[in-house]
């Protein structure tokens, strides 16, 4: 997998526990509605800022980075509401708040639609497996 430096963004795929840790950060925020479908992990509708880099197939920065918002979030990935279509098959997200974790996820895109002026996207982390977990 091809990934190129950017600014103020992590270089590096997250490993199982920055995810874990982000998106543990991400529903200390609100306690909200769980809702299980077909999904592997139960997700939580949380709203939260995000600011996203969309990368491109070469892995190399698409764009500019705008700031979205989170529309629900599991372990397994995140679905995103914002101003601004997402098209590119990744995309880099940095929980925006002060006291977020600040790791920059990696995430591939599976879905995105347009509503009226709103874009959603769906997306599920990429993580190093190959990391040991202590």
């Amino acid at each position: 997998m091809v990934f190129k430096v950017m600014t103020d963004l992590t270089t590096q795929l997250a490993t199982p526990e920055d995810i874990f840790e982000a998106v543990s950060w991400a529903l200390s925020r609100k306690q909200a509605e769980r809702n299980s479908d077909r999904r592997i992990s139960e997700r939580t509708i949380v709203h939260l800022p995000i600011v996203v880099q969309q990368i491109d197939e070469h892995g190399e920065p698409h764009g500019h980075r705008f700031t979205a918002i989170t529309k629900d979030v599991s372990v397994g990935g995140i679905g995103i509401m914002s101003q601004q279509a997402i098209d590119s098959p990744q995309i880099l997200v940095q929980f925006e708040s002060p006291e977020a974790i600040k790791t920059s996820l990696l995430l591939n895109l599976h879905y995105s639609y347009q509503v009226g002026p709103f874009f959603f996207a769906g997306a599920s982390f990429c993580a190093d497996w190959t990391t040991d977990i202590e």
